[in-house]
């Protein structure tokens, strides 16, 4: 399996990166900072994501993500943390 140590190029790359149909398989993502990437159509199988600000990134699916490494520091858009049952709700 290939694997990218890719967070020295992401934390340059940032928060708008345009990711759409790249290929993450097996890229180490850990604790990047990805709130306005777009994400859409990018392979994710078994990227770590482990700690990484995902918020506000376009295109993001529940399937991505589940096919994805990911701890409880992984921060997803509202979305995506309902899905996973991680939604915050206070009353």
């Amino acid at each position: 399996m290939r694997i990218l140590h890719m967070s020295r190029v992401m934390k340059t790359l940032g928060r708008s990166a345009d990711l759409r149909n790249a290929d993450l398989a097996g890229a180490v993502l850990e604790s990047v900072k990805l709130q306005g990437a777009n994400l859409r159509g990018a392979g994710l199988w078994e990227a770590n994501l482990e700690g990484t600000e995902l918020q506000g990134a376009k295109g993001l699916t529940l399937e991505q993500v589940e096919s994805a490494q990911y701890n409880d520091n992984t921060k997803f858009p509202p979305h995506i943390e309902e899905a996973l049952g991680r939604n915050k709700k206070t009353t």
